[in-house]
């Protein structure tokens, strides 16, 4: 596959959905307001292997030194999205953090979530069809390079953590590999109110403290994933 300089912004614009890159643990915290407008914040910082392998599917393996993203590609994928970020920042060379104003928390793309301001409940779905309909809005070509991970949530294989893990580490290494097996996603919201309840399907865990639910789910088992992972905070 040539790498032309479009493709590749495409590439690297792709990863600010770093929620699927083995090799980091990203991070997504989601400021709820009582209305349910909310902030979304996002951050990842890629691992030393996962970075050089990047940049090496990337074509950029020669310019070790540049940042791996493109903040114009970046800022019109999120465009094409209808969002606009208040800030974009690259605090290292493979760091990424960004924070998007949403009038509803419901613009997340592929419905991926509901809130009821009667119950004061949140519920986030992960499922294939929701991760594809992120995938969706980013920019042409992404698909392409999110094939090279191989990971079920975008084939359709049927292929545990584990396994998926092994497919991998024949791919890519042993090391990149052993990386993902350690790395999380994490997704933070704070509610507008104490949490009474926060609760999420296995493996993820869920924790609440004052008014913030946390959660936590293998990197793994979120790109392995073939069913549908429920997470619901109430206040």
């Amino acid at each position: 596959m040539k790498h032309t300089p479009a493709r590749t912004a495409a590439f690297l614009s792709a990863l600010t959905a770093l929620l699927f890159c083995a090799g980091c643990s990203p991070a997504v915290v989601l400021d709820l307001a009582p209305e349910g407008s909310a902030k979304a914040s996002f951050a990842a910082e890629m691992s030393p292997t996962a970075g050089t392998l990047v940049r090496r599917l990337s074509g950029s393996a020669g310019q070790p030194e540049q940042p791996l993203y493109d903040r114009d590609a970046i800022t019109a994928s999120l465009a094409g999205a209808g969002l606009k970020p208040d800030s974009l920042l690259f605090p290292s060379k493979t760091g990424l953090s960004l924070s998007v104003p949403l009038r509803s928390v419901s613009e997340i793309p592929g419905s991926a979530t509901a809130y009821d301001p009667e119950k004061k409940r949140l519920t986030v779905t992960l499922s294939p069809e929701t991760v594809s309909s992120i995938v969706a809005v980013m920019p042409a070509g992404t698909r392409d390079y999110l094939d090279l991970l191989m990971a079920p949530v975008f084939t359709g294989e049927k292929l545990g953590a584990p396994e998926y893990e092994e497919v991998l580490a024949a791919a890519y290494g042993k090391t990149l590999a052993a990386e993902l097996g350690k790395s999380e996603f994490s997704l933070t919201v704070r509610c507008p109110a104490a949490v009474k309840s926060a609760s999420i399907t296995p493996p993820g865990k869920a924790v609440k403290t004052g008014s913030t639910a946390a959660f936590r789910i293998p990197l793994a088992d979120l790109l392995a994933l073939t069913g549908t992972l429920s997470l619901t905070a109430e206040w």
